[in-house]
Parts: structure tokens; C-alpha cells; sequence
């Protein structure tokens, strides 16, 4: 089954999805999660994706970059912080240039997460997550990108105001109708593309597909790991079992032969 838009206008809100194809509904995998499964879907959610999963840069626990510096920021975000030191007392201000960046930090972790995204331990799930964020973010940036290039203004006429009859200076604007057309039909495309991975009530429908394919994959992967722990205990377990047996294997034949030698 594709996702196709078949609604009548760009502004529509609902989209159906239309068969591609046919067959039977055993055809693709339904990742469904089981019930007695699901701790390893509440584990999952009530992980941050922006604040307990490890980015690329993040280092492991005990270590640090060191101490922070505004100069790590941008310009304009050095200025922000340095307009907050200057009510802070001189010989505090050291302390808090630390504090005041890791503020700014923090505060765009979000925002440098979906640029940079999740480290290689991420979950599927959360990896997932990470990468409808950036195609909707993408798409958004192309929508309004568009949007100012439909408003740029060439130039400005001097009209007669037929009602007024006061010249008015009415603009020209730089995309030809050709292009503006085209324009028009990308945004078209680029909205329906929004609405498949994000509505007002949450995951559209083709990020909520591909969400549920990754919690699957996240909860498989969940019980590997529990599978090979359990097993590495277990092996730990019988590991010690056999060496007490072959400790007291050791000692039943030296007292046997003690017992040969004796009679």
C-alpha cells in the first residue's frame, strides 16, 4: 500500500491512503508489538531523545570537554551572553560565563540534535524520530523559502488608484507567472509531504508507519540484548557448577586412589 494525497485543495487536513497493488494482508509485516512486550515500549517512551540519548558528540559519563567558554558560540549568541555578565559582579563573572554558556547550550540542544543526530547506541525508535524531525524541518525551510521568493519585489510601478484617483506605487514582482506556477505546485507537494509526517494530532501517516516498523525493531532489539544477558548469566551460572564438579571430580579420585593404595 503507497500513501498517496488524493484531497481536493492544499489546505485539506485528511488524507486516505489508496491501494497500489494487491494481494493478501499477510503480505507485509504488521509490527505489532506483543503484550507481554510492551515494558520494552513504555522503557523506550520514557526516554528524551533530545536529553538521555547519546549524540555524536556527547562523551561518555566522567568525562568533559573542560570548562566553557562563550567564545565556543556563535557571535550573535556571545553577545547574548556577554549582555547578561555585565550584570553580574566582576569577580563573578568568570564562574558565570561558564554557567550563562552551557545556558545558551542547553537551549539549543534540541535544534543542534536534529542537525547532527543520534549516536550509533541510539535506538532504531528514537533514530527514527530523529530523522522525520529533519524531513519535516527540511521541508518546512524549502516551504518558506519559497514563500519569500514569491514576494520578492523587482521593482515598484506608479498607478492611477481608479477610486481614489491618487498614484499609487504597486509592485512588480520578480517570479515570472511561468515560475510562480511552478512555485505554487512545489509548495502543493511540499505541504502534502508535511501532513505525512506531522499533523496537529501528532505523527502523520507516514511517520507514524515508520514509527511503529522502528519501536519493532527497538523491542527486538531489547530482547537480543535481555536474550544474550540472561544466556551470559546463565553460562556464568554453569561455568561454576562445572568447575565445583570437576573440583570435587579432583578430590573423589585422589581420595579413590588413597583408598586403592591403602587396601
Amino acid at each position: 500500500m503507497e500513501i498517496t494525497d488524493n484531497t481536493s485543495a492544499p489546505n485539506d487536513t485528511v488524507l486516505v491512503s489508496s491501494v497500489e497493488g494487491y494481494g493478501t494482508s499477510t503480505d507485509a509485516p504488521s509490527y505489532d508489538i506483543a503484550p507481554e512486550d510492551q515494558h520494552h515500549v513504555d522503557a523506550v517512551m520514557r526516554l528524551d531523545p533530545f536529553h538521555d540519548v547519546l549524540a555524536p558528540y556527547d562523551l561518555p559519563e566522567g568525562r568533559s570537554f573542560g570548562k566553557l567558554k562563550l567564545t565556543a558560540l556563535t557571535p550573535d549568541l556571545q553577545g547574548e551572553v556577554r549582555q547578561r555578565l555585565l550584570s553580574v559582579p566582576v569577580d563573578q563573572r568568570e564562574a558565570m560565563e561558564e554557567q550563562f554558556t552551557a545556558d545558551v547550550i542547553k537551549r539549543l540542544r534540541p535544534s543542534i540534535r536534529a542537525m547532527t543526530g543520534l549516536s550509533s547506541e541510539a535506538t532504531p525508535y528514537h533514530r527514527e524520530m530523529m530523522a522525520l524531525t529533519r524531513e519535516y524541518s527540511d521541508a518546512a525551510k524549502e516551504f518558506d523559502r519559497l514563500s519569500d521568493e514569491l514576494v520578492a519585489v523587482a521593482h515598484h510601478v506608479t498607478k492611477v488608484d481608479p477610486e481614489t484617483g491618487k498614484a499609487v506605487a504597486v509592485p512588480v514582482y520578480k517570479v515570472s507567472a511561468e515560475r510562480r506556477r511552478a512555485i505554487e505546485a512545489e509548495q502543493h507537494s511540499l505541504a502534502i509531504r508535511m501532513r505525512l509526517l506531522h499533523t496537529d494530532e501528532g505523527p502523520g501517516l507516514e511517520a507514524a508507519k515508520r514509527l511503529k516498523q522502528a519501536m519493532f525493531e527497538t523491542v527486538e532489539a531489547r530482547k537480543e540484548i535481555a536474550r544474550q544477558i540472561d544466556e551470559n548469566a546463565e553460562a556464568k551460572r554453569r561455568a561454576a557448577q562445572i568447575n565445583r564438579e570437576d573440583r570435587i571430580n579432583s578430590q573423589a579420585t585422589r581420595l579413590a586412589a588413597l583408598n586403592r593404595n591403602a587396601t
